[in-house]
């Protein structure tokens, strides 16, 4: 099990992709996630600025664990113009996490949200719809790269749960699409490590951070209520690592924080870390 950082809280924070990889590896980090927004949208990066990034990704030792695609906002709309835009977007992130060394693109905001005037079936079909044309294309494309999908904690979301996720996987019954999960969304829907076990085998990668139970805050960890031991056991029971390992995925764990804007995010990196040494918890 290995640790990464996403880049989020310092792309939240106004701090650019290359200088979010320069403080990510000064801590010794060697896997990272992208947030595929701001500076790290591939839609307006230049090539220069892929080069200077694929340079000091270089310079600090540092592998691309993932893509999160923060701009897919709702794959599940039925605006055919809006779902198109959102399509090309991930099909640009794709190409750019390929040319970068990424593992896996995640698919977030739980997939898309139910829509006002359309019945709950239409907007889960549109969603998986969505899902499955994207998979082909990253199936055909980069076959390397997998697909993730995420469930978020909030009753409008498509994936709501890790049973919502698990049913939307067997729907697409895909090779390349699988789970990604944040424990700290299973705080707030009050999932406990048991309901990981409907998706033993389908689980390549996994997010940490902490809130209170009330909303999904991506805060430090230690600053909410969040007990993340009994989730690494059960992951640990569940065989995740050798899961990545059949399908050449390195298991990292990532730290995400930042969903609000963190006025210092090198103590909140740096709370985390030292939250996590205390704690005894073994990364390789």
């Amino acid at each position: 099990m290995k640790l990464g950082i996403s880049t989020m809280i310092f792309e939240r924070t106004g701090i650019p992709i290359t200088e979010s990889i320069n403080r990510i590896g000064t801590l010794g980090i060697k896997f990272a996630d992208i947030a595929v927004t701001g500076s790290a949208d591939p839609r307006t990066m230049g090539p220069k600025d892929l080069e200077n990034l694929l340079s000091i990704l270089r310079a600090q030792k540092i592998s691309v664990s993932g893509l999160v695609l923060l701009e897919a906002k709702n794959i599940a709309t039925s605006n055919q113009t809006y779902r198109q835009e959102q399509m090309d977007y991930c099909k640009q992130a794709i190409d750019f996490g390929s040319t970068i060394g990424a593992q896996h693109g995640l698919v977030c905001w739980g997939c898309g949200s139910f829509e006002l005037g359309l019945t709950r079936h239409q907007s889960w079909t549109n969603s998986r719809d969505f899902l499955a044309e994207l998979a082909a294309w990253a199936a055909e494309n980069h076959p390397q790269i997998k697909i993730l999908l995420e469930f978020d904690p909030a009753v409008f979301y498509i994936l709501n749960s890790t049973r919502a996720m698990e049913k939307m996987m067997s729907e697409l019954n895909l090779p390349n699409v699988f789970a990604n999960i944040d424990i700290a969304h299973m705080n707030v829907t009050r999932e406990n490590p048991t309901a990981l076990r409907k998706l033993q085998g389908r689980i390549l990668h996994v997010h940490i951070s902490d809130n209170d139970g009330s909303d999904d805050a991506h805060i430090a960890l230690g600053r909410g209520n969040i007990e993340l031991a009994p989730y690494f056991r059960e992951l640990e029971t569940l065989a995740t690592e050798q899961a990545c390992k059949f399908h050449d995925i390195e298991y990292v764990v990532t730290l995400e924080l930042g969903e609000k804007k963190e006025s210092n995010p090198d103590k909140a990196v740096a709370d985390s870390l030292k939250y996590l040494a205390d704690r005894n918890f073994q990364f390789t």
